[in-house]
């Protein structure tokens, strides 16, 4: 969930507004998690940085090297409101 945060916290900075796309997601482990942590998820996955596994999301599991600079690549990608 933090690197989820982190690139919703980034986007914010970025865009100077919060993300306000859709924030749906099919993750079943991620109701536990404050609201902000939830919203964050759902950006990742409908800006498809985030695809989960077997409709789990895995939030306290560490993000591997491969999947942060696959994130940090789709990120990168974004289109930017402007």
């Amino acid at each position: 969930a933090q690197m989820a945060l982190m690139f919703y916290r980034a986007y914010e900075i970025q865009n100077g507004t919060k993300y306000t796309g859709k924030t749906n997601t099919p993750f079943t482990d991620i109701k536990k998690y404050d609201a902000e942590a939830q919203k964050a998820i759902g950006m990742l996955f409908n800006l498809e940085m985030a695809a989960g596994e077997k409709g789990k999301y895995m939030p306290g599991n560490s993000t591997t090297r491969a999947h942060a600079a696959k994130m940090i690549i789709e990120f990168s990608n974004v289109k930017w409101i402007k």
